[in-house]
């Protein structure tokens, strides 16, 4: 297995042609804040570091517009199928388009690079899909995949998943980690956020991946030891949410654990900034880049040992080992912030600059 790592931390004196991307963040639920606000953190990076290439959006008219970028809206999931083409008629640039949305490539006849933070639902399918509709994903899925298209990943696994599940060309794949996120736009929240009191965020996903059950075993040992902080369920556990319910009352931690849906961007800042610790103990990370919200609040983390987070140095656990979790949440709180140290962002557009000129 040699997939390459995309020259990440390599200097290179390499100067690129002008070029102008097409940055697609469409997304179809206006609740996911996280495709587009790290789309807009890679756009926004590239130009502060090239200034002289243009970058155009791409989005779906119910999203949220910046005045300070250049916008195409896409028609809708159930638009016409000719879609207008994104590629100039004329034009002695470079053109290219880096794709953070989960759906499809929106103009083949453009040089693509994508990508891919997550394998959990090949993985981990959910007992609510049903084997048609899964077997169906999963074709139309690798169909996806297989468009010439260059993934990018953000470690060395999801590569070799990609490899394994959909024999991806290894040519195809290029890892660069994650880039760095700001915290949430502020703004006015919910007041039933009001007086939460200490307590730890778990953003993370809700399959079989999560290991939410050890978590929750771990926080009952924890909180029986007599411990009053709260834990907070975040993001969209769909239909999943009833099982979670009957764990937290089958466990007597029902009311130490709080679930909050799909909150505004708003109310997500209010309650990360307000946040004393964040933890993720699943066997498998499939939350995308949800850490590097917590990272930008400069929040401790209490974090499973497993390849996905072998660049965060925090607190590791086994995360099948009950007794030792719930030992690490009280370490956790003694634990005082650390900035993470990031690479400079340089050093990321080096690696997006060979990537795209390539193509």
């Amino acid at each position: 297995m040699c997939i390459r790592l995309s020259w990440f931390y390599q200097y290179s004196r390499y100067t690129p042609r002008y070029m102008h991307i097409i940055v697609d963040i469409r997304t179809r639920a206006p609740h996911e804040l996280l495709v587009p606000k790290v789309g807009i953190a890679w756009a926004s990076m590239w130009q502060r570091q090239r200034r002289d290439d243009k970058i155009t959006l791409l989005i779906y008219e119910h999203q949220e517009k910046l005045p300070w970028f250049h916008y195409v809206v896409a028609p809708g999931h159930y638009g016409p199928w000719w879609k207008k083409s994104l590629k100039p008629r004329t034009g002695n640039e470079v053109f290219r388009c880096v794709s953070f949305s989960t759906l499809d490539v929106y103009d083949t006849s453009i040089p693509t690079v994508r990508h891919i933070w997550s394998n959990a639902h090949a993985l981990y399918p959910t007992l609510y899909e049903g084997t048609f509709m899964r077997k169906w994903n999963e074709w139309w899925r690798k169909i996806s995949l297989k468009k010439p298209t260059t993934l990018i990943v953000p470690d060395i696994q999801i590569g070799r998943e990609l490899v394994e599940i959909y024999d991806i060309g290894e040519d195809s794949i290029e890892i660069v980690p994650h880039i760095p996120l700001d915290p949430y736009t502020a703004g006015n929240w919910f007041q039933q956020l009001q007086d939460l009191g200490s307590y730890f965020i778990y953003d993370g996903g809700y399959g079989e991946e999560a290991n939410l059950m050890t978590l929750f075993v771990a926080w009952e040992k924890y909180i029986h030891a007599g411990w009053r902080h709260q834990l907070l369920l975040l993001g969209m556990a769909g239909e999943t949410l009833s099982s979670i319910t009957h764990m937290l009352r089958s466990l007597d931690i029902h009311g130490s654990v709080r679930y909050i849906w799909a909150l505004d961007e708003a109310s997500l800042a209010h309650i990360y900034r307000n946040a004393s610790w964040w933890i993720y103990t699943g066997a498998y990370y499939g939350a995308w880049p949800i850490i590097e919200v917590a990272l930008a609040y400069a929040l401790p983390l209490l974090l499973s040992d497993i390849r996905a987070f072998e660049q965060y140095e925090w607190i590791k656990v086994h995360p099948s080992h009950t007794a030792e979790i719930a030992q690490c949440i009280k370490l956790l709180e003694k634990t005082e912030s650390i900035p993470h140290i990031r690479h400079h962002e340089r050093t990321y557009i080096e690696a997006y600059e060979k990537i795209l000129m390539k193509k």
